[in-house]
C-alpha cells in the first residue's frame, strides 16, 4: 500500500439536531515518494474542521502523516453518509455515516403499530419499542415522559439474559395507552394492557425491570403488566427481583400486575437498601424459595393498595430490617405464607386483609427475631 486511511467507514453514532460531533482520521504515506493532495467534501450535514498540518494541498513525504477531523452536524433525521475526498488516487476516499435525530420534548410516544418516522415525537411517528426510547434519554434532556401504546415490549431484540428496562431518573414511564389519546387520563389500562416481557425466545431475562442505585422517586413506571422474568443465574443479583429488581433506588410503582416471574429470593420484586413506594400493585402468580412475590431487606415498606395472590414458595411478602407500612393490602391464596417478618422489624399494617394463606407457621403474618407489627 502507498497510502493508508480507514477501512471502514467512520461511524459519528446518532447525533441530536442542533448539536455536532467531530471525529478524525489519519492519512498515512507509506509510500517510497511525496504524497500531494487536497482533503475536501461536498456534504449538506459533514464538514471539514481541521487538518494537521494545515497545509492545502498538503504534501506528504514519506513516513508523515495528515490528521483530519470532520464535524457532523445533522439538519435532518435519518441515516446520513459523506464521501471525504483525500485528493490522492493512491489514498482513495473515506466514507463517513452518522444518524441524526430530532429529540421529542415533553412527552415521547412508543407503538408497536406505528409505521411513521420513529422518532417518538407523536403517536403515528412513535418507536416501536420502549427500550429505543429509553435508549435516547441521555441525548434528548427535554424529553419526561414515555407513552406506551399497548403491546408487549422485551428489553432487547436478542437474546441478552441481563437485559433489562431500566428507570430513569425523571422519567415517567406510563403503559396502558391505544395510540390516540392527547391526555393521560384519557389512557385505559384495563383495556389497553401494555406488557413488559422477560420472554426472549428460548430464554429469559433475569430482570424485566431494574431500577439501579440513585433512582428516585422522580422515576415513575404506571400502568403496566410485569411478567415472564427468570432469575435463575450464577451471580447472587441475577437470581433475584424476576420481575422488579431494585437495588438502593426510590421510584414509583403504580397501577403495576407483576405476575408469572420466578427467583430464588424475590420473584415478582426484590428491594435491597431502597425506598420504592407501590400503590395499586397486585402480585400475582410469582415463585421464590423466598418472598414470592416481594423480597424488602434493609429500607422501609410503602405499600398501599397491593395485592399478594397466588404467589408460591417462600411467603408472599418477606421483609427483613423493615418497618414503614402496609396500608388497605389484601393476602390472599399464598402458598408459603403471606408476610414474614425478621431482623426487627416492626411495620405498621392498616386495615389490610390476609385470606386463606398457607403454611406450616403462621399462614397470615410470622414474626420472628424481634420483629412485631403495629
Amino acid at each position: 500500500l502507498e497510502c493508508e486511511v480507514p477501512s471502514e467507514a467512520v461511524d459519528f453514532g446518532t447525533v441530536v439536531i442542533g448539536e455536532y460531533y467531530d471525529r478524525g482520521f489519519y492519512i498515512s504515506n507509506t509510500a517510497g515518494y511525496p504524497l500531494t493532495g487536497s482533503v475536501s467534501e461536498s456534504c449538506p450535514d459533514f464538514s471539514i474542521v481541521y487538518t494537521s498540518p494545515p497545509d492545502d494541498p498538503y504534501v506528504l513525504e514519506q513516513g508523515e502523516q495528515l490528521y483530519v477531523v470532520v464535524r457532523f452536524e445533522p439538519t435532518t433525521s435519518g441515516a446520513q453518509m459523506c464521501t471525504i475526498e483525500t485528493g490522492d488516487m493512491a489514498c482513495g476516499d473515506v466514507e463517513c455515516t452518522g444518524v441524526g435525530f430530532d429529540c421529542p420534548v415533553g412527552v415521547a410516544y412508543v407503538d408497536a403499530d406505528a409505521t411513521g418516522a420513529g422518532d417518538g415525537s407523536s403517536w403515528a411517528d412513535a418507536f416501536t419499542e420502549l427500550r429505543d426510547a429509553l435508549a435516547v434519554t441521555d441525548l434528548c434532556t427535554g424529553i419526561d415522559e414515555i407513552w406506551v401504546a399497548e403491546g408487549t415490549y422485551t428489553p432487547t431484540a436478542g437474546t441478552d439474559r441481563s437485559a433489562s428496562f431500566e428507570l430513569v431518573n425523571g422519567i415517567a414511564i406510563y403503559g396502558g395507552f391505544d395510540g390516540t389519546e392527547t391526555e393521560l387520563a384519557q389512557r385505559d389500562i384495563d383495556a389497553h394492557k401494555t406488557i413488559l416481557s422477560g420472554d426472549l425466545g428460548g430464554v429469559n431475562s433475569y430482570h424485566v425491570v431494574t431500577a439501579g442505585s440513585g433512582i428516585t422517586f422522580t422515576a415513575v413506571l404506571d400502568g403496566f403488566t410485569i411478567r415472564y422474568g427468570v432469575a435463575d443465574g450464577a451471580a447472587l443479583s441475577e437470581q433475584r427481583g424476576a420481575g422488579i429488581y431494585n437495588f438502593e433506588a426510590g421510584p414509583i410503582y403504580s397501577n403495576l400486575v407483576i405476575i408469572l416471574n420466578q427467583a430464588s429470593i424475590g420473584g415478582g420484586l426484590y428491594n435491597e437498601g431502597g425506598f420504592p413506594r407501590l400503590h395499586c400493585v397486585t402480585f400475582q402468580w410469582n415463585n421464590a424459595a423466598t418472598g414470592a412475590g416481594m423480597y424488602n431487606v434493609d429500607n422501609d415498606l410503602s405499600l398501599r393498595n397491593v395485592t399478594f395472590r397466588y404467589n408460591s414458595g417462600g411467603r408472599a411478602l418477606f421483609n427483613s430490617s423493615g418497618s414503614g407500612t402496609v396500608r388497605e393490602c389484601i393476602f390472599e391464596h399464598n402458598t408459603g405464607g403471606g408476610m414474614y417478618n425478621t431482623a426487627s422489624s416492626v411495620p405498621v399494617i392498616i386495615n389490610t386483609v390476609f385470606f386463606e394463606n398457607t403454611d406450616t407457621n403462621g399462614a397470615g403474618i410470622w414474626n420472628a427475631n424481634g420483629s412485631h407489627i403495629e
